[in-house]
């Protein structure tokens, strides 16, 4: 799977190719407009930016990390696969939200899983301008539903 915006798109290579074009089919659209986070709509979520993307192919549980200035908020999508079409609906009893008081800038780009570990990275600035204070960071005892 590949990401653009809300928008999934399947595509392959041969196992052993080491160069090659990857034809891209649109799969589906990620509902992100209207999605709850913590109960409720975020109302100017569709002006958050798009990160990057984890797909958990043993549970079929798509991550997708957005962004605004010192906001983040990573939406679930469960029950999604290479074979899913139309839009895909946001859980609307998961999603992570955190906003930092300390960083004006607050991004998280990508999440990822391992052990029960749900980790994520950050960039982080205190201005637009100012010193990067990036890291990695993680929920421990985290379950995929």
């Amino acid at each position: 799977m590949f990401k653009s915006g809300s928008t999934v798109y399947n595509g392959s290579l041969p196992l052993r190719a080491n160069s090659g074009t990857i034809d891209l089919t649109k799969a589906f659209e990620l509902q992100v407009d209207g999605a709850k986070v913590d109960g409720a709509t975020v109302s100017d979520l569709g002006s958050f930016l798009n990160q990057g993307f984890y797909y958990d192919t043993a549970n079929h549980v798509l991550y997708n990390p957005l962004t605004k200035e010192n906001r983040s908020i990573v939406l679930v999508y469960r029950g999604v696969s290479p074979a899913t079409t139309g839009t895909a609906p946001a859980a609307s009893d998961l999603s992570f939200r955190i906003t930092s008081s300390m960083y004006k800038f607050f991004e998280i780009e990508g999440v990822g899983l391992s052990d029960g570990t749900l980790y994520f990275n950050t960039n982080r600035a205190y201005e637009s301008n100012g010193a990067a204070n990036d890291g990695v960071h993680a929920f421990k005892d985290y379950v995929a539903a």
